[in-house]
């Protein structure tokens, strides 16, 4: 294991400790500020592809069910339900009394018109795929929902917590078109305004169905893009709490007394490349050839401790070692001559030139760019870096205009999150434009398979083939995720997929 996995566990146990260690009862009120690196890009739900969205939106909405910071599904706009033993009709049973933050009661055709909502071509949702198995939702009476599947689902349960299946106001989305401009959830905060490049501003949602939840009366979501400028912020005391620390910082800010989280994630960085399906423009990356000699010139071990001091670790698939399951992919030893001979038959002898996108705002990214860049030159190639926000980047990604990029995978542990979306050749989020109707076969099946290990075994085959065999992507390293707060901060918690969660922050 990488050496620096193992000070990660233990930085990890130390936050869990001092997130846990809560001796006195909560206090209600209180404004929080956190900073955070990046503007959102869009508030409905349905439609959100930026991190730095999903965490303004995970604090407005909520799903059937949630995760829990163990990782458990749990009920949330459910109260229980049921499944058939075929495992092909799903009934849920909706806490009653439970309202949006327009203050209208959320009833079984609110579910029915969300998933229904995500399932509709027109809507262009992230998670439409997610979907393909739900054939009907049957609204039962008031209060219970039931859909009925094409085949068994393992990951149902986590698909309809609040990301991939928020439950949403039918008249709200009618009025405006969508949720962007007012996002109206049944979530602990509601919605009260954003000012692009300064702040989101959210209030106290005071008739939240969890009872004496939220503590705080208000939530302000500071946008400070650089990193030293977020610590600068905390120590003046103008934040409560940053997110993503410069991880260079660290020893500085536990030295003034400053509590430092950092913990294992599930973000997986990686180089994805345009494998030019149809009429999207062909380059390099549409030989296989090619993309193994990248995998074989690239040392991730170098990489991973250049871009996390050691606190991330190297890998070489998708699913991150935080995952119930154990889905391995075998890495490609460095081959500097094997790489330049497969350079040369794919008519590359003397390598070539390629320009690529990185994301601005991610220091990882930049520094294990410049790696990535020193290492692929031993073998003739050039990668010319060109660094966008985030928004140039989701565009020209979709349009298919870059031959490479490097970006991450932040989604959950479960198998399911890192493949089919990505892999399946008409998966809603396929944007190098992959397809290989075996690997298609492999994930639909794992879809369906309940047994763990039969669907360790069916992903471990689908990755095979993507990640060694066609080399779709090439995964370099996880980065751990990071939070700093005062001392009188209670109960922050930034979750594994980068979610801050705070619900149930008090200020002492």
């Amino acid at each position: 294991m990488f050496k620096g996995t193992r000070f990660l566990i233990l930085c990890s146990i130390v936050g869990l400790a001092v997130f846990g260690a809560q001796t006195v009862a909560p206090k209600a009120g209180g404004t929080l500020i956190v900073a955070v690196p990046k503007d959102p890009l869009g508030f409905d739900p349905h439609k959100m592809h930026a991190l730095s969205s999903y965490q303004i939106a995970a604090q407005l909405f909520n799903g059937l069910t949630r995760v829990d910071k163990n990782g458990a599904v749990i009920p949330d706009l459910a109260q229980s339900w049921e499944v058939s033993e075929d495992g092909l009709i799903w009934t849920f049973r909706l806490r009653q009394g439970v309202t949006f933050h327009n203050g209208r009661e959320v009833i079984a055709e609110d579910v029915k018109y969300s998933i229904e909502r995500i399932k509709d071509p027109a809507t262009k949702s992230t998670w439409q795929s997610d979907y393909v198995l739900v054939e009907t939702i049957e609204v039962v009476d008031r209060y219970t929902v039931q859909l009925k599947l094409s085949q068994p689902f393992a990951p149902l349960l986590e698909v309809l917590t609040w990301k991939r299946g928020a439950i949403v106001p039918k008249e709200i989305v009618e009025q405006y078109g969508d949720l962007n401009t007012y996002p109206v959830g049944t979530g602990p905060f509601m919605f009260k305004e954003y000012v692009e490049g300064q702040h989101v501003k959210l209030v106290k949602n005071p008739n939240f169905f969890r009872p004496g939840l939220p503590y705080l009366d208000e939530v302000i979501f500071k946008i400070i893009p650089e990193g030293m400028s977020r610590v600068i912020e905390l120590l003046a005391g103008s934040a409560d709490v940053i997110l993503d620390v410069p991880l260079e910082q660290i020893p500085a800010l536990q030295a003034q007394g400053i509590i430092v989280d950092i913990r294992p994630s599930s973000w997986v960085v990686y180089l994805g490349f345009n494998l030019g399906l149809g009429n999207h423009p062909q380059g390099p990356w549409s030989d296989v050839r090619v993309r193994k000699a990248i995998a074989m010139a690239v040392d991730k071990e170098t990489i991973a401790k250049a871009a996390t001091m050691g606190y991330g670790y190297p890998i070489d698939s998708t699913v991150p070692l935080g995952s119930a399951y154990k889905v391995d992919v075998p890495r490609y030893e460095r081959n500097l001559a094997e790489a330049k001979r497969l350079l040369a038959e794919a008519g590359y002898p003397h390598g070539f030139k390629a320009e690529g996108i990185i994301i601005a705002g991610y220091p990882e990214f930049q520094l294990a760019g410049e790696v990535i860049y020193s290492q692929l030159r031993e073998i003739g190639v050039e990668l010319i870096p060109i660094v966008v926000e985030h928004g140039t980047f989701v565009q020209r990604r979709a349009q298919g205009e870059m031959f490479y990029w490097m970006t991450a995978s932040v989604e959950g542990f479960d198998p399911y999150f890192r493949t089919n979306i990505y892999f399946l050749c008409d998966g809603s989020f396929n944007k190098n434009y992959y397809c290989n109707p075996e690997v298609d076969k492999l994930l639909i099946a794992a879809m369906s398979a309940i047994d763990k290990s039969l669907r360790e075994e069916l992903y471990s085959e689908a990755l095979y083939k993507v990640l060694y065999e066609d080399v779709a992507w090439l995964p370099l390293f996880s980065t751990p995720v990071s939070s700093a707060s005062r001392t009188y901060v209670e109960n922050f918690f930034y979750s594994p997929d980068s979610i801050p969660e705070v619900m149930e922050v008090w200020l002492k």
